[in-house]
């Protein structure tokens, strides 16, 4: 099989002229670089550098891969603890309530009206306090601090009173 410059002529990709060219060019090159030693030598740099960009690339594809799967798996736990959230959460019983007052950042101190057993639980921290709702409004439940201090590390606006921490 002949070189690629052959190929061209009879594929009339390439006319006399240029394959004249290319090849006095190619000798002009390889003089300068020290013969085929030197072509050799060359070519060896130019393989170097071309593992040298895939194995870059792969890197960067990794990291890459890695950050959009960070991602996925932040968005995923945060909608776990939504569900938890959800699920979990305890509206506070009106049976022989009286009020009990917790402040919050904003320097706001809301309510909520409980039984004596469900404040004993918030006071030795078995109980905690989560927002429900979005932030801007009022509506608070109760929720066991072993699930409240895993959503306090995703969504630590939600919960507004733990006293085990």
């Amino acid at each position: 099989m002949g070189d690629l410059r052959d190929q061209l002529k009879k594929a009339r990709l390439l006319s006399k002229k240029d394959a004249k060219r290319l090849a006095h060019e190619d000798r002009v090159h390889r003089k300068k670089v020290g013969g085929a030693a030197g072509v050799d030598k060359e070519r060896e740099g130019h393989d170097a550098e071309l593992r040298a960009e895939k194995e870059n690339k792969r890197r960067a594809d990794r990291d890459q891969q890695a950050e959009l799967q960070a991602q996925r798996d932040a968005s995923a736990e945060v909608g776990a603890c939504e569900d938890l959230l959800k699920r979990e959460v305890k509206r506070p019983g009106r049976k022989g309530a009286t009020r009990w007052y917790f402040g919050l950042e904003n320097g706001s101190l809301p309510y909520l009206d409980l039984p004596i057993t469900e404040r004993m639980q918030l006071a030795d921290g078995s109980l905690c306090v989560v927002r429900i709702g979005p932030r801007s409004t009022h509506d608070y439940g109760l929720m066991r601090s072993e699930h409240a201090q895993r959503i306090a590390k995703i969504l630590p606006d939600r919960v507004v009173f733990d006293a085990s921490s």
